[in-house]
C-alpha cells in the first residue's frame, strides 16, 4: 500500500511518511498524523506498546512500583495535556490519544487490574 501510494502520488512527503510507516515506530513522533494508511495512529501505538511491553512489565513487577508508575504516568499525562499538547508544540488536528504518553496510564492501569 505504501509503495502504491508513493508511485501514484510521486510526493516526497508521502515517501517520508511511507518510510516512517514501514518502521512501525512512528508512535514516537510527536505529530504522527500520517496520511498513507488511515489507521496508522493505531498501528503506531500498538507496535510501540509491543516494543515497550518488557519495560511496562518491569514497572509493574511489584505493587509498590506499579502504583508509583501509575501515579507518575498520570502526572506526565496531565503535564502533556496542559503544556506539550497545546498549539505551541503540535499541528492542527493533533489528537493526544495518538501518543503513547497519553495511553500509558491506561496501559499501567490494565496491568494493575
Amino acid at each position: 500500500m505504501n509503495f502504491l501510494d508513493i508511485v501514484i502520488t510521486r510526493s516526497g512527503e508521502h515517501l517520508i511518511q511511507g518510510l516512517a510507516e514501514l518502521t512501525m515506530v512512528f508512535g514516537l513522533l510527536p505529530n504522527n498524523q500520517l496520511d498513507v494508511v488511515g489507521v496508522a495512529w493505531f498501528l503506531g501505538v500498538v507496535f510501540l506498546f509491543y516494543m515497550l511491553f518488557p519495560f511496562f512489565v518491569f514497572l509493574c513487577w511489584t505493587k509498590k512500583r506499579a502504583w508509583v508508575s501509575f501515579i507518575i504516568s498520570i502526572i506526565l499525562n496531565v503535564a502533556c495535556a496542559n503544556y506539550f499538547y497545546t498549539s505551541k508544540f503540535v499541528i492542527s488536528g493533533f489528537s493526544n490519544r495518538h501518543t503513547l504518553l497519553y495511553c500509558s496510564p491506561f496501559l499501567i492501569l490494565g496491568e494493575l487490574i
